[in-house]
């Protein structure tokens, strides 16, 4: 956006105007000597009203002999969920408008995108779309093969860089878009090469061994050496199916009521003073200055947790600093607690509170990690327990099948701050934000809107200056208060003036949490 380069001229835009890397960014040089005339506009869409008024430009004198055009990135990534549909739309509208607005004698070359890398970073990639970081590549090739047809059809050039700077990507800059001067050096040659044959003009220098090579490299003759790859000929695309990753399974990770007691651990050893196995208990959970997490909610019926004030001791285990430590095979191996060899049933125990009674006439035995015995649907889950991300995947499907959450007509366009540029890609994005709400009401209550616009804050970029602090859409969070209390879930609260969840929201929430929970953790099944 600088006011001058190499003696051209800023005309427009740049540094004239608002510097900015959103979609309505506009920048006009040109370079004008007695015999050449060279203007540059910076466009963010293949064809649209600006476009259309550089062609008005364009249809007047002096007429142009060259255009040299590109435009893929901006159009696929900036435009919305529709916006690869609305290129192909827009590539055809373009092309007719060169037929109708053109001289025949004006050459059009449309390059071909170049290879980004699948890693982008800087300016480029706004925060709204960088889940494309790991595709758009791959959206390149599509659209660079669709531009080949809509060009070839019109009866205008092509010119494949994608092709030709495939084995430069080491020329790539550290943004993965960009490229370095000796890159762009060999894009200059590449468009004056082309040109020089569209004219018939003789290419200067080494043009007839460089012809030889081209051509080889064309028919498939020519070896080309990558690092410890030889491929023969033009490259050949990767396929890529649509097969889906196979994901690891979640941890089983039960709790028992006395906080790991059957989890595994190295500090521990038997009667016979061996190593620890699948059925020792965790010394390191600490249950005895511990509160039980998995007994947050709910009453164990079998240990009966009020009564022991979730205070823990087992009869057949004894600490270090007493007389039945036992022997120790290795020094360096602390074992915390042995076994007492003097109880007949030395593989039970009982559960104790602080005085030394027995909450329960019950004994318990070692079992594996895996089979205990204790019941988990005893056992409350709320929404603390399960997961975030995955509890309001499943709150927003539970509202959105419920079907009685009014949608505004604005949901498909609005942007979610100021700070954004883009409208949401989720068709559903409005019950994704009703369930994150929900969830947070859940936890800490009551909240107004000004606090949810807080929560879901970002930071505006203001181009080449500083970002800074911005607040959410007060509006959407409003209308999402609305849109759940109308539905029981949420309502007023009377002496702050914030919203808080209703009884009804509250179970609702709790039940979701549960059905969550076990999906993540199923139930050992029973042998």
């Amino acid at each position: 956006g600088e006011m001058s380069f190499e003696r051209d001229e800023l005309i427009e835009g740049g540094r004239k105007g608002k510097m900015s890397n959103g979609v309505n960014y506009r920048e006009i040089r040109q370079y004008h000597r007695e015999n050449h005339l060279i203007r540059f506009y910076f466009v963010t869409r293949c064809y649209n009203t600006y476009v259309e008024s550089i062609l008005s430009d364009l249809s007047r004198d002096p007429k142009p002999d060259i255009i040299l055009m590109n435009s893929c990135l901006w159009d696929i990534s900036r435009y919305g969920k529709n916006g690869v549909e609305e290129y192909k739309t827009n590539m055809v509208r373009l092309f007719d408008r060169f037929k109708e607005t053109l001289s025949p004698d004006c050459l059009v070359i449309w390059n071909a995108t170049l290879p980004i890398s699948k890693n982008i970073r800087g300016g480029f990639l706004i925060p709204e779309v960088e889940f494309m970081n790991s595709t758009l590549r791959l959206d390149i090739l599509e659209a660079n093969f669709f531009a080949h047809q809509v060009v070839i059809s019109h009866g205008y050039d092509l010119l494949d860089l994608h092709y030709y700077m495939r084995n430069q990507l080491h020329r790539r800059a550290a943004d993965g878009v960009h490229w370095d001067q000796t890159a762009h050096r060999r894009m200059t040659n590449l468009l004056l090469s082309h040109i020089s044959e569209a004219w018939r003009q003789k290419l200067p220098g080494r043009s007839e061994s460089m012809k030889k090579l081209i051509i080889q490299e064309e028919s498939g003759k020519l070896q080309h050496t990558f690092g410890q790859e030889q491929r023969r000929g033009a490259v050949e695309l990767p396929m890529f199916d649509n097969a889906g990753v196979g994901l690891r399974e979640p941890v089983q990770n039960y709790r028992s009521p006395v906080s790991n007691l059957y989890a595994n651990s190295r500090y521990f050893r038997d009667a016979n003073n061996n190593p620890s196995s699948a059925t020792a208990p965790n010394p390191d959970s600490q249950y005895r200055h511990k509160r039980s997490y998995s007994s947050r909610r709910g009453v164990e019926e079998e240990t009966n947790y009020n009564k022991c004030k979730r205070f823990f001791r087992e009869e057949n285990f004894y600490p270090m600093d007493t007389e039945k430590t036992g022997n120790q095979e290795n020094n360096n191996v602390t074992s915390q607690f042995h076994h007492d060899p003097r109880l007949p049933e030395g593989d039970r125990f009982h559960v104790l509170d602080s005085n030394a009674n027995v909450c329960s006439t019950s004994t318990y035995a070692w079992k594996p990690y895996t089979s205990f015995s204790i019941s988990l649907a005893k056992m409350g889950i709320s929404v603390k327990d399960v997961n975030a991300h995955e509890f309001t995947k499943s709150l927003a499907a539970f509202l959105k099948k419920q079907g009685k959450m009014k949608i505004p007509d604005w949901a498909p366009i609005v942007k979610l701050a100021k700070y954004n540029e883009l409208a949401p890609y989720d068709d559903d994005w409005y019950y994704t934000r009703a369930a994150s709400i929900c969830r947070h009401l859940y936890i800490r209550s009551p909240v107004g809107v000004g606090a949810f616009t807080n929560l879901y804050s970002g930071r505006k970029r203001n181009g080449t200056a500083p970002s800074h602090f911005c607040r959410g859409n007060s509006s959407v969070a409003r209308k999402v208060l609305q849109s759940l209390e109308g539905m029981k879930l949420v309502e007023k609260d009377t002496a702050t003036g914030g919203r808080k969840l209703t009884p009804q929201g509250r179970k609702d929430l709790d039940r979701i949490a549960a059905q969550v929970n076990e999906k993540l953790n199923p139930r050992p099944k029973k042998e």
